[in-house]
Parts: structure tokens; C-alpha cells; sequence
């Protein structure tokens, strides 16, 4: 920890010190102005209580049966709840796991999204914590295994693309999971008419294009490789370049717009509403 941090940690600590004290002081002036002889009233009342707690009383049998028997069904209804949470804490945290580019990769699902994504070595199991070297001729990543002193796999570019890579590959896996088509071409199915809240796609300029219907606006619009159906990211160098859409698991030359992503996405909307309009007349 810097000295900085230190500094910061003993004056927030010397600080809340203080406002405890402060704290206590107010409560203790409350209660000597408040209530009369103060603290001295509060402690003949804890004292009686107490007392009244400790005797004794006479009860019918069935009175002391009932207070028994919702007592063992408290008992057993907490019993019960703790059991649930313990098995669906369980169940949650169970990671899943697949190998990817050479590396054993291991994540969690939280609300339909991937979380605590780590990478791990094939060989020996032990968590692999990407090193960047961005000052390289292009910049890099390695991951490098320190149990077995080995480098496992070398990128270009930061860990978070391979992490980007890999999120959206997995996703195109679930996509296709449940289509039913995992490890199989896709097969040819009619184009549905749109349905609002509903999944919707088409091919525009040999893109894969999917969205969903929020009222009349189109929304959650992207785009994807119509080959694997891989999610693409359109790259464009500068505003005066071409957008270029190429698919990173295929390898795929998809398309080279002369404009923005903005413009072909326009595009493609406008598209869209005039066919959603037509077929609202039919």
C-alpha cells in the first residue's frame, strides 16, 4: 500500500473515531434531557424487566403444546429455506468450461451473461493471468503458465479482445445450441415476419442482421457472419476510411462499405420499416 493510501486509511479511521463520539454524546444529552434522573430511569426499567422476564407463571397444558408445536414448525421452516439457498448456491456456482485457443477457459452465468471469465493451462490446471506488452511492433498478449514454465499462447492486441473474441463466440455457441444446429451447417428456414419483443433476422449486403421491436422502433440491433454466425464488429480506421466488416472465426471478407457503420445501419433500418410497413398492409 502507498503512502498515500496509507495516509487517507488512518485519517478516515481517526475521523469515524471521532464522529462515534460525537454520536454518543448526543444520544447520552437526549436521554438525560429527555427522561427524568436519565440513565439512572433506564436502568430501573431494564432491571424490572428483566425480572418480569425471570418469574414465573401458571399456564394450561395445551397454551405450553401450541407455543411447542409453532416453535418445531419455526424450527423446521427455517431448516427448509436454509436448504434451498444452500443447494441453489450450489447450483449457481458451478462453473461452466470449454477449451478455446489452446487455453481451458472457465466462466459463470449471471442473468444470461458471462461473468468471471479466467483462463487456466490445459496441462496443469493453474489459472493463467494474461501479461500485455503493448510497446511491441503490434502490441501483444502472452499467457504464460507459471507452474509449467511455459508459454501457452501469444495475440495481438489486449487481453479484454481475446476476452471479447471468446464472450461472443460462446454466445454464437448458445445461439446455435438452441436452433439445433451446434456442429452442423444452418439450416434454410423461412424469414419470419416480424414480431414485436421477438428475436428477428435477415441478410442485408451479406451481413447477418438480428433486432427485436420495442413498439415501432427497432432496437438491440448487430450484426453477424452469415457463414458461422459469429458476432462482427465493424472496424473503421478513421472517418475518411471505408468500414470494414471481416468475421474473426472464420476469416470471412464479408463487406467494405464506403461510409460509417452509422450509414449502412440507416440503411438497413429504413429497410426494414418499409417491409414492416408492406406487410402490415397485406
Amino acid at each position: 500500500m502507498s503512502e498515500a493510501k496509507k495516509e487517507i486509511s488512518f485519517r478516515n479511521r481517526v475521523l469515524a473515531g471521532v464522529m462515534s463520539g460525537l454520536v454518543v454524546a448526543v444520544i447520552v444529552s437526549i436521554v438525560t434531557s429527555i427522561i427524568p434522573q436519565g440513565w439512572h430511569t433506564v436502568g430501573t426499567w431494564i432491571s424490572a424487566a428483566w425480572k418480569w422476564l425471570g418469574g414465573s407463571a401458571s399456564l394450561p397444558m395445551w397454551t405450553l403444546a401450541l407455543l411447542g408445536l409453532l416453535a418445531l414448525v419455526v424450527l423446521v421452516g427455517v431448516a427448509i429455506f436454509a436448504c434451498v439457498l444452500l443447494l441453489g448456491a450450489k447450483k449457481i456456482a458451478k462453473p461452466s468450461e470449454i477449451d478455446f485457443k489452446g487455453l481451458k477457459w472457465r466462466w459463470r452465468w449471471r442473468q444470461g451473461d458471462l461473468d468471471n471469465i479466467a483462463t487456466f493451462c490445459p496441462v496443469c490446471d493453474m489459472q493463467i493471468h494474461p501479461t500485455y506488452y503493448p510497446r511491441g511492433l503490434p502490441p501483444q498478449t502472452i499467457y504464460f503458465c507459471d507452474r509449467c514454465n511455459q508459454e501457452k499462447l501469444k495475440v495481438e492486441g489486449k487481453p479484454t479482445d481475446l476476452t471479447d473474441v471468446f464472450t461472443r463466440e460462446i454466445q454464437r455457441q448458445q445461439r446455435r445450441q438452441r436452433q439445433g444446429v451446434l456442429g452442423s451447417e444452418a439450416k434454410s428456414l423461412p424469414e419470419p415476419a416480424p414480431v414485436p419483443g421477438e428475436l428477428n433476422e435477415t441478410l442485408f449486403e451479406g451481413i447477418r442482421w438480428r433486432w427485436r421491436f420495442l413498439g415501432n422502433e427497432m432496437v438491440e440491433i448487430d450484426t453477424y457472419c452469415p457463414h458461422c454466425d459469429f458476432h462482427v464488429q465493424p472496424y473503421q480506421e478513421n472517418p475518411y476510411c471505408p468500414t470494414i466488416y471481416d468475421c474473426p472465426s472464420c476469416r470471412a471478407h464479408l463487406k467494405v462499405h464506403l461510409g460509417t457503420q452509422a450509414d449502412l445501419r440507416d440503411r438497413f433500418v429504413r429497410l426494414v420499416q418499409r417491409e414492416t410497413r408492406n406487410l402490415r398492409r397485406l
